[in-house]
């Protein structure tokens, strides 16, 4: 890995992944923090990994990356916890979020089903 102030690059043929919940977020990173070790020396960010350009992802992972991203062109995640904290008070905002959430799961079957996303 490379690193250029707060941004973090992969090397040619190489993605990073968060080590938690190996979610591949791409060739690039603007990190937040800089880490360094005892004498001083840069490190990577201890929450990401290099990886092999070729991995293999299942479909359960990317079904669950469609419907994400879906979900995310209306609703952030602060947005989503909001409506699911207050579902018993704002019952009609909980429930139109649902059935978003139902259309971006039947869209993301159809996506993969024609191919689109593999």
């Amino acid at each position: 890995m490379i690193t250029i102030d707060n941004l973090i690059i992969t090397d040619e043929g190489y993605l990073l992944r968060r080590k938690s919940n190996h979610q591949v977020i791409g060739k690039e990173y603007l990190c937040g923090y800089i880490y360094y070790n005892e004498k001083g020396e840069r490190l990577d960010p201890p929450y990401l990994e290099s990886i092999d350009d070729f991995v293999e992802v299942s479909e359960s992972d990317v079904y669950g990356e469609i419907v994400t991203r879906l979900i995310r062109e209306k609703y952030t995640v602060s947005d989503e916890f909001a409506i699911q904290r207050q579902r018993d008070e704002k019952t009609e905002a909980f429930q139109i979020y649902y059935e978003y959430c139902e259309e971006c799961k039947r869209k993301a079957r159809k996506l993969m089903e024609e191919g689109i996303y593999e």
